[in-house]
């Protein structure tokens, strides 16, 4: 006879942590070689902190009442949802897991008056979920990220360059920001990232 697994979701709430603990010490310890983080991801208790003040949400997967998957994502911005992170303690079930936090994931968007948009950057290990996603009807945008480790980073030594008469260089002032602005928009507002992301199509 198959065994019958029961899948449930939560969102994370402050009662949470210690559960969540272990599990977020195994992404830790993956952040920097199956994730491509390059700098430190923050601590399990900066998360919670983030959470308290709704700058971060997350959904828990449970399968047969074990603790096996998180889903972290921000809502911070008005135009889009931003996926940060899918960590499963192993991948089994990979795909059944993500349905279902995703799946969880609508469920709590569904009554949110915003968010047009759900960007999840596909780094890492976290490039399996492609097929996925496009069953749960997510347009795919190529793109390219470069993802520098930390000890690849540490090699890099500043610039030395010489300035042409028609250049200079300035300290950061206030005063700059609106044609900073003007700029960038003009740099972004026809890319490839501007057809997933709404901020780059705004001043």
């Amino acid at each position: 006879m198959a065994k019958l697994t029961i899948y449930r979701t939560e969102v994370i709430k402050a009662h949470h942590y210690e559960m969540m603990f272990d599990l977020y010490e195994d992404f830790l310890k993956k952040a920097e070689k199956d994730y491509l983080f390059y700098v430190d991801p923050i601590n399990l208790e900066k998360v919670f902190e983030c959470i308290r003040e709704r700058i971060l949400r997350g959904i828990l997967l449970f399968e047969n009442d074990e603790l096996k998957a998180f889903l972290i994502y921000s809502t911070i911005t008005s135009s889009s949802v931003d996926i940060n992170i899918v960590h499963m303690i192993d991948n089994e079930n990979s795909q059944e897991r993500l349905n279902r936090l995703i799946d969880e994931l609508f469920y709590q968007l569904k009554d949110a008056k915003i968010k047009k948009t759900i960007t999840f950057p596909l780094l890492g290990v976290q490039k399996q979920h492609l097929e996925t996603l496009k069953q749960q009807n997510f347009k795919i945008v190529e793109n390219v990220i470069m993802a520098i480790s930390k000890s690849e980073f540490q090699k890099f030594k500043p610039c030395k360059f010489e300035l042409t008469e028609d250049l200079s260089l300035a300290t950061w002032e206030n005063f700059y920001f609106d044609n900073c602005s003007i700029l960038l928009h003009k740099c972004f507002r026809n890319q490839r990232d501007a057809l997933y992301e709404l901020r780059y199509r705004t001043i």
